[in-house]
């Protein structure tokens, strides 16, 4: 069998997958990419860990023998490290399975490598059977959602359950939650009741992100108590789901406060850079302090005397109040709004204070 390849898509293909190759496989075969090439010259690559899968298109085919199709496998990394050096250049793909190698011919040299069973490549079902609840969403909504929420995932392996994000599918819409249990994100997009809902880790969910990237087309999105499976414009991804059950994320959400705070998020993320660098390397605690139009950031390390305080103007008539922090986690909460002001809500210094974009009800 002979193909041949535009290197640069043939890379970008690669660096796709095989970000779900794992360091360490119980099975050697799993190191391997699975080249499947139909009859009518369309290249799959399929790549996994024995719980996440992907399959991708390549688009890099630039000719393929005329009705020939065959599957192959070869080593993920070691192909994906030589093609990426290539530049941009025509790669011949020339696969002899008597001998047992894959030859890439490429300008003046090649390089060749050998092969692996692709009988003992375990293949996924990208199916959608029966008992599972399907539900569409656009994959820029979905990149959204999760480069806003992923962040909050706490990354205990004693609680796997929050090792990763949380997804209610809504009546009109959807909620992704994330916490490590010292702060906790949620993004909802649309209202209604929950009809269902299921749990993603974080690698699947980092994978999903990577992949919808600049992905503005529609994606379909099923799963049932133990899998989840999503297709979309030249790729599936089928992914085992966390499991156990997600904490009532709603009862320690404060549903009224009583004061608020309305201030500059990109004024407030400038004030936390410049002061954390002087906070506690072991805790970045900082300690906002709130008057009638103005908030006053400051931290400290008693034990290599480093300090620093700035003051900046918000909107704020309350009485005067003066709350801690996680600056470091702070700082990256603030980052998963796109509104241009935020509200901080409390009630007292030792209850748990809500931010949200005004103007936003995500």
């Amino acid at each position: 069998m002979e193909l041949v390849f535009g290197s640069q898509l043939l890379s970008q293909s690669l660096r796709r997958v095989v970000v779900v190759v794992s360091g360490r496989n119980a099975m050697p075969i799993l190191d391997g990419v699975l080249f499947d090439v139909s009859s009518d010259g369309v290249v799959y690559l399929l790549c996994g860990d024995g719980e996440l899968w992907l399959r991708v298109r390549c688009d890099g085919v630039k000719r393929c023998e005329s009705g020939v199709s065959g599957v192959f496998c070869v080593a993920a990394r070691d192909l994906s490290n030589a093609v990426g050096l290539l530049g941009d250049v025509d790669l011949v793909m020339s696969v002899d399975y008597g001998a047992g190698l894959l030859r890439c011919d490429y300008g003046a040299g090649w390089f060749s490598l050998p092969l692996m069973d692709a009988a003992d490549y375990p293949r996924p079902s990208f199916v959608v059977g029966e008992g599972m609840t399907s539900f569409s969403l656009d994959g820029g909504v979905l990149f959204d959602m999760l480069s806003r929420t992923l962040f909050a995932a706490a990354t205990d392996v004693l609680r796997p359950v929050l090792c990763g994000v949380h997804f209610d599918v809504l009546d009109g819409g959807v909620v992704c939650v994330a916490t490590d249990t010292s702060r906790l994100v949620r993004y909802r997009r649309g209202d209604g009741a929950v009809c269902d809902g299921f749990n993603l880790s974080s690698k699947a969910a980092g994978l999903l992100m990577g992949v919808v990237r600049g992905v503005d087309c529609g994606l379909s999105i099923s799963h049932n108590a133990s899998n989840c499976v999503v297709i979309g414009e030249g790729f599936e991804l089928a992914t085992r789901l966390s499991e156990g059950v997600y904490p009532n994320y709603s009862a320690v959400i404060p549903r009224s406060w009583q004061y608020e705070c309305v201030v500059s998020r990109s004024a407030l993320s400038g004030v936390l850079r410049r002061v954390l660098p002087m906070s506690s390397t072991t805790s970045s605690i900082v300690a906002l302090s709130l008057g009638v139009g103005k908030l006053c950031c400051e931290a400290s390390d008693a034990d290599f005397s480093k300090s620093a305080k700035e003051e900046l103007v918000c909107a704020y008539d309350g009485v005067a109040m003066r709350i801690g922090f996680n600056g470091a986690a702070l700082l990256q909460s603030l980052g998963g709004f796109v509104d241009d002001e935020v509200r901080v809500c409390f009630s007292a210094p030792d209850r748990a204070v809500v931010l949200c974009g005004v103007g936003s009800n995500r």
